[in-house]
């Protein structure tokens, strides 16, 4: 054995000493934990700041007393406390505190007209329109993103100095602009949204985390003029010039969405990937390729021992040329928390080498996450940084796992046949092992947080790793290259960039026949918060606890653990209680029906957003509302805010049928190309459509491959030469596209008519049609017509054990005439017809229904304060999705006599109380600030 294998096998021996594992915590990760202890109750816990100061000054002084006296157990303590307060005060004084003249203070809700003098300190990036879809949506334009420093805001006839950042939005393509240029800029000046329904991500307080707290919507590049340039450029604006430089080197030698790979790849510019690339990545779960992560930092590191090496001879040289080099990509990518993890790890690995030590590898760790949150302490809350640092520990803990490779002995060696060739492919053959090992250790570790958060559970992702990791590392040596020789020898650039196009293309590839293996991915529910938490604390026992490291305390401990989150997940999915949510889409539709024993029914599916912005957020509200399994789809008309989100949904969930009028039920019938689904003839009230009951085996179910079902940008039967045309295109051809993805995911669908019904299994829930009022019976441009006709919305009755809703979707003259005449139907919520128009008759409802809550579900287009006060005069609360986010109505037991101070300590904000029924009280609670609150209690009549 030479001297350098003996230096490998003493360093390996060390290293999977007992100093990782065994020998308790790391000192650094104790740290770590302590300190986002501090931020994460600075965060849920509001103190003043001079409370904060005065406790860990206190901290401190203990722990100095403590440790002059030698008592260091007690020392230790008070150190963790000072270090959770220390960082406490960090995260209070970058979270809470702003300049008074910020220019967020000067945003709001309602998006008032600006005109702002700023500073550009983040280059123009260009996101591409999202595609036009079948189902009506005629696509969007692309738009530029700008970061900007404020400087001024116009009062007047003058200018108001104002500071802070915020982001620069433009409709359409902005060129021109370099970091520090000074802009004049005119549009809407907002703030952002809280979340308005359950399970969607709060956008306003990742913006708080940037430090910026207002976005400018521009409608026109024509509205943002350059005036001038600022003097001096600071560190800063030279990176983000630099950044920038290097992104139009990129687009001058790579085209279209090779370019947006590289540039994602390199400088983590991600704005220009498509959805057609990022929609498959994240379901193969390869998009952490895109982000620069700990393998980009790696390869920097890597490339630059190397070019070093063609320089220096001295090993310190080396070492301190790749620090330089990793230190210099860092600023060149942005710093973002993986960034910053994987270069810290870097870094503190170069002086560990410089000094001749062994690194501790969950020292490391611990210090890359101390580094993060110093720099950033609202990313312990991203969960990006979360992804990556568990990957970082899945790394470091492989080596001592189960799957670890096994070292080869010399007598192993001797059978490896001799010559160059044999050599070299032993050990390729041995890298792509231990790649394929590690990538499915890694997804062990992190696929349950992916499922929690993204709702995703990738199978294929191990295997397409093989694939994509030689691919990116061809991509981003070439892509490198690119831009260091730009400007020396063009023609070696022009080579080079040939390479990139073919890798970047090659990476594409292997992303979309990923995708297309049936199994590769599932959409799932994601367990519950409390499974992930036990499941991370497991194992991390496991890795610090000797006796747990045993494979059968070890499998013994998941399993069970993993057998309870299952039953658990059932158990919780099982509603005790009636629930109705109108969902807050926008402009458009959606009400989920959710009883208990039955599966979920929707009332409409559908939003003027695109659908695949639009589907993705709605998907994560009904897994987050709980729902596994969608037993109907009731679509009140044609209208594409009412179905268009149907394929999105059915993709993620098992969809049993489809309810529509029968006109529009006629036009959806599937029966032609799926003989074994036959729409039944017509019904009475005694032998309704069953809805069916929720089965242990839901769970199984709601494991979802949309693999089969038409993904793309456009829907099976068109073309994208065919969806370039959709804005003139008649509305049918949203039907059209709907019919061919019932007809591909074979979902059956039904008609309702008045006096239809669709019934639960226990009888309980009930949902009744009173109009339309049947077929049209006419020609069929009369029946075409009908399908988007207002007038002819299903109107359905909700009934269930004494509690009727009525939901009437864009119901309007002569159909709100139709429905007067008939005898008047009590209620205890409506449903405001055509997202609350003024059209709708109002007073005519009220008095015909006399219902004591209105929702209305619309947006800022159709908020309108004298349809609220028309309802409200009649004595109706009303509610706005559009200013409570989702509403929800439960229907429970009531507690008997409910006074007025009963409920006052039960609820946050109780508007009405009125007479209380022993049996049943209807409750309306509205997601407001990450959470429900209750809104309104009142009686059952």
């Amino acid at each position: 054995m030479t001297a350098q294998a003996a230096n490998r096998a003493t360093i390996h021996a060390e290293l999977g000493g007992s100093k990782t594992f065994g020998g308790g915590p790391p000192p650094l990760v104790v740290l770590l934990v302590a300190a986002a202890a501090g931020i994460l109750l600075d965060r849920t816990v509001y103190f003043p700041l001079l409370f904060w100061v005065l406790l860990t000054a206190g901290f401190w002084l203990g722990w100095l007393g403590l440790w002059l006296c030698r008592l260091e157990g007690g020392a230790g303590t008070y150190l963790l406390a000072a270090t959770a307060g220390v960082f406490a005060i960090h995260h209070h004084c970058l979270w809470r505190y702003f300049p008074s003249d910020d220019i967020g203070f000067f945003a709001s809700p309602n998006s008032p007209q600006a005109c702002l003098k700023a500073v550009v300190i983040e280059e123009p990036r260009v996101r591409p329109a999202l595609p036009a879809m079948p189902t009506g949506y005629s696509g969007d334009t692309p738009s530029t993103v700008v970061g900007l420093q404020a400087r001024a805001l116009r009062d007047g006839a003058s200018w108001r100095s104002v500071s802070g950042r915020l982001l620069l939005v433009v409709n359409g393509e902005l060129r021109g602009l370099r970091a520090g240029d000074v802009v004049e800029a005119y549009g809407l000046l907002f703030r952002g949204y809280p979340p308005q329904n359950p399970g969607e991500s709060d956008v306003s307080a990742q913006w708080r985390a940037e430090r910026q707290l207002c976005v400018l919507r521009v409608p026109l590049p024509e509205c943002v003029q350059k005036v001038g340039h600022v003097d001096k450029l600071s560190l800063p604006l030279l990176i983000a010039r630099a950044r920038g430089y290097h992104n139009r080197v990129l687009e001058r030698y790579l085209d279209g969405r090779s370019r947006a790979v590289v540039a994602a790849l390199i400088l983590g510019i991600r704005e220009g990937i498509d959805w057609q690339l990022s929609s498959p990545m994240v379901e193969t779960g390869l998009l952490h390729f895109l982000a620069i992560s700990g393998l980009h930092v790696g390869l920097m590191a890597g490339a630059a021992v190397a070019g070093a090496a063609l320089f220096f001879r001295r090993w310190r040289m080396i070492v301190t040329s790749a620090a330089a080099a990793v230190v210099a990509y860092m600023f060149l990518a942005d710093a973002g928390p993986s960034v910053l993890r994987a270069g810290t790890l870097v870094l503190f690995g170069c002086v560990a080498a410089l000094y001749g030590r062994v690194p501790w590898d969950f020292n490391l760790l611990g210090a890359a996450g101390l580094t993060v949150l110093a720099f950033r302490p609202a990313d312990l809350f991203n969960p990006g940084a979360h992804l990556s640092f568990l990957g970082a520990a899945a790394l470091l803990w492989f080596n001592r796992g189960p799957l670890a490779p096994r070292q080869m002995s010399a007598s192993e060696w001797l059978t490896v046949r001799p010559g160059r060739i044999a050599v070299y492919t032993y050990r390729i053959r041995k890298v792509l092992t231990e790649v394929f090992l590690a990538s499915v250790w890694i997804s062990l570790i992190t696929g349950p947080y992916l499922a929690w958060k993204f709702h995703i559970l990738s199978i294929i992702a191990p295997f397409a790793t093989v694939l994509m990791w030689p691919v990116i590392l061809i991509t981003m040596v070439a892509g490198l290259g690119i831009l260091l020789v730009d400007a020396i020898f063009p023609p070696a650039a022009w080579l080079l960039a040939g390479i990139c196009q073919l890798a970047a293309q090659a990476c594409q590839l292997i992303v979309q026949i990923a995708r297309e293996i049936p199994g590769a991915f599932f959409w799932v529910p994601g367990s519950p918060e409390w499974w992930i938490l036990g499941y991370y604390a497991i194992l991390g026992g496991i890795a610090s606890v000797r006796l747990l490291r045993q494979p059968r305390f070890a499998v013994g401990l998941l399993g069970l653990w993993i057998l309870l989150g299952i039953i658990g997940s059932q158990f919780l999915a099982i509603k005790r209680q009636f629930r109705c949510t109108f969902l807050s889409v926008g402009h458009g539709l959606l009400v989920v029906i959710q009883a208990p024993g039955t599966p979920a029914i929707l009332y409409d599916a559908g939003s003027v957003r695109h659908p695949v912005e639009a589907g993705a957020r709605i998907s994560r509200a009904l897994w987050a509302l709980g729902v596994r399994r969608i037993g109907a789809i009731v679509l009140s008309h044609g209208d594409r805010d009412h179905y268009n989100l149907v394929p999105e949904i059915a993709q993620r969930f098992p969809v049993d049928k489809v309810c529509a009028p029968p006109d529009l039920a006629r036009h959806l019938d599937s029966a032609e190309s799926i003989p074994e689904f036959k729409n039944p003839g017509p019904i009475d009230g005694q032998s309704p459509y069953k809805i069916g009951r929720v089965g242990f085996w839901d769970f199984f179910r709601s494991f979802r491959w949309a693999g089969f079902l038409p993904a793309t940008a456009v829907a099976v039967g068109h073309t994208m030469a065919d969806a370039e045309g959709l804005a003139s295109s008649p509305p049918e051809m949203g039907v059209d596209a709907l019919r061919n993805f019932l007809r591909q995911a074979a979902i059956p669908v039904y008609p309702l008519e008045r006096g239809k019904s669709l019934l639960s299994a226990d009888g309980k829930l009930r949902l009744v049609a009173l109009a339309p009022s049947g077929s049209s019976g006419g020609s069929s441009s009369r029946a075409s017509s009908s399908v988007h006709d207002n007038a002819n919305s299903l109107v359905v009755a909700v009934e269930y054990d004494g509690l009727r809703i009525l939901l009437t979707g864009d119901l309007e003259p002569p159909g709100t005439g139709r429905l007067l005449a008939l005898e008047p139907q009590r209620v205890q919520v409506l449903l405001a017809p055509h997202h609350g128009s003024q059209s709708s008759n109002p007073a005519g409802l009220v008095e015909w229904a006399s219902p004591a809550v209105v929702v209305i579900s619309g947006s800022a287009r159709w908020f309108r304060p004298d349809v609220l006060i028309a309802y409200a005069r009649r004595g109706a609360k009303v509610f706005h999705t559009r200013l409570h986010g989702a509403i929800r109505l439960v229907w429970e037991a009531s507690c008997g006599s409910c006074s007025e101070d009963c409920l006052r300590g039960q609820r946050a904000n109780v508007h009405t109380a009125v007479e209380r029924s022993p049996e049943h009280r209807l409750r309306v609670e509205s997601f407001a600030g990450g959470r429900w609150v209750t809104r309104l209690v009142t009686a059952a009549e």
